[in-house]
């Protein structure tokens, strides 16, 4: 029944991904944290700006920002105050509680601004906000069941395969979702002919400039290493031919390639589409040992390979982040990046957006993850039996 399916979820998780929504809410929205104090006049104009809908300019970007941030916050919340239930009768007394929670969560956020000069307190903001809350409660109603399922599987004694193949199931959904961000889609033959006339869509694979081979590397590499996963979990899902899994991850590819070319802020271009195939190509084959049958299996793997795979991917870190290698050791020059090194994290998100610096720091995430897999490898090698 449903109550006993919902009284076995895990609530832990759903607490842990609401706190985690709120923490990035509350400290993007109030970055750069360079409280002032301000006149009480100013003060009572900033604050004008969070209860008044003035109609003006409003950045598109910046409203998806705000709607994306706060659907998170109610469809987790709404999973951890329901006990992973998702009927919709039942949800009408916690799913009140959660979106009054929600609007004086994005009031103290917008009235925080006030005071830091740099950000501007707006109506439209606590708008998105709402409307953002309301879609992630929906979207429980709509969802829960299946996610409170997932939730079950992933927090069961799984085995190492299984395992596995769960990850890969919501890195292939997140990987989608942040392919569509910031939602400034459309569907209008001017916006796409514009997008084309601003070199947002590149029909000729490898014609942008990177500016040098180590920054070619970095961006064909990482989009390469993005799709690896994609190909294990179609080779590990197909249950058939390495030519079926291929094909399989090949359609993933082409369909967010596709999705992208309607997202206006995103670039469309058909280098992803190759650098891509690679990556799922790479991933089937790896498959393929996760997949391979116990009887054929080796007991386990050596123990020095995470440790030298380990190494070599930390060197060749340190070869992305050092190129082109032109250090310099001028006290004049050092001092100032260093005082910005020891400033506010994610400051100098002002100057480049919340979307591309929520891109930026999904890239320096991904790029560290498999150094922390070797490190886990290390640790507890990996079984390839069943």
């Amino acid at each position: 029944s449903m109550s006993e399916s919902g009284a076995s979820t895990p609530r832990a998780p759903f607490l842990a991904l609401m706190i985690l929504g709120v923490t990035l809410a509350v400290y993007g929205s109030l970055v750069p944290l360079e409280f002032t104090n301000l006149p009480a006049e100013e003060v009572g104009s900033r604050l004008e700006g969070v209860w008044r809908l003035e109609f003006r300019t409003v950045s598109r970007i910046d409203l998806a920002v705000n709607f994306l941030l706060f659907i998170p916050i109610a469809f987790f919340g709404l999973g951890y105050l329901m006990r992973g239930r998702s009927d919709a009768r039942s949800a009408i007394g916690p799913a009140a509680a959660l979106a009054v929670g929600c609007v004086l969560l994005s009031l103290a956020i917008e009235i925080a601004q006030v005071w830091i000069p740099s950000r501007v307190p707006s109506a439209f903001d606590v708008a998105a906000q709402i409307a953002g809350t309301l879609v992630g409660i929906v979207l429980w109603i709509l969802l829960g069941d299946g996610t409170a399922a997932w939730m079950r599987t992933g927090a069961g004694a799984l085995r190492p395969r299984r395992r596995i193949e769960w990850l890969l199931q919501g890195w292939a959904v997140v990987l989608f979702l942040y392919s569509l961000l910031p939602l400034d889609l459309t569907l209008s033959p001017a916006d796409l002919h514009a997008k084309l006339k601003a070199g947002s869509i590149r029909v000729i694979p490898f014609t942008w400039e990177y500016g040098s081979p180590w920054r070619a590397a970095w961006e064909l590499g990482l989009d390469t290493l993005l799709l690896v996963p994609i190909g294990i979990l179609a080779r590990i899902r197909s249950g058939s031919s390495r030519g079926g899994a291929l094909v399989a991850g090949l359609a993933y590819v082409v369909a967010l390639e596709t999705c992208q070319l309607f997202v206006m802020s995103r670039v469309s271009d058909t280098t992803d589409l190759i650098t891509g195939g690679i990556g799922v190509a790479i991933g089937v084959l790896v498959g393929e040992r996760i997949d391979r049958p116990a009887a054929e299996a080796r007991p386990r793997v050596a123990r020095w390979q995470p440790w030298v795979l380990g190494l070599g991917y930390a060197l060749l870190l340190l070869l992305l982040f050092w190129a082109p290698f032109d250090f310099r050791f001028d006290g004049g020059w050092v001092r100032p990046r260093l005082d910005r090194f020891f400033s506010t994290p994610l400051a100098g998100a002002q100057q480049s957006g919340p979307f591309l610096a929520v891109s930026a720091l999904l890239r320096r995430f991904l790029l560290f993850v498999p150094l922390g897999a070797c490190a886990g490898w290390a640790v507890a090698p990996v079984s390839y039996t069943h």
